[in-house]
């Protein structure tokens, strides 16, 4: 199946750019810069633009925990699970952005039985 160049698949894959280097930078960095937010908001865009793209637990787990982290709101044991969390919502909003482009292969991949 060819990739088609629609609007949709152009700002989903600017979608999935952004949440990977945003989880790339959080990663590496014990305190990310001010740029996430930026990011955090064309997420929820995303979100609110396309209904049903993508679920908002997910979206929900990737803003707030970013958010949170950035804001400096989490010390100690509580930072790092928060961490793991926010990295795993960008890591499916990464995953369903490759589904919705790939018009549902990658599901039927993954989960056919």
């Amino acid at each position: 199946m060819p990739l088609r160049f629609t609007l949709f698949n152009a700002v989903t894959l600017l979608i999935m750019a952004v949440t990977l280097v945003t989880g790339m930078a959080l990663a590496r960095r014990r305190r990310t810069p001010n740029w996430p937010f930026l990011s955090y908001l064309l997420i929820l865009a995303y979100w609110r633009a396309f209904e049903g793209a993508l679920h908002g637990v997910g979206v929900s787990a990737a803003v707030g925990g970013g958010l949170l982290l950035r804001l400096g709101w989490l010390r100690g044991r509580l930072q790092e699970p928060v961490r793991w969390i926010t990295l795993a919502a960008f890591g499916y909003i990464l995953l369903r952005g490759a589904d919705l482009i790939l018009g549902g292969e990658l599901s039927y991949l993954l989960f056919r039985r």
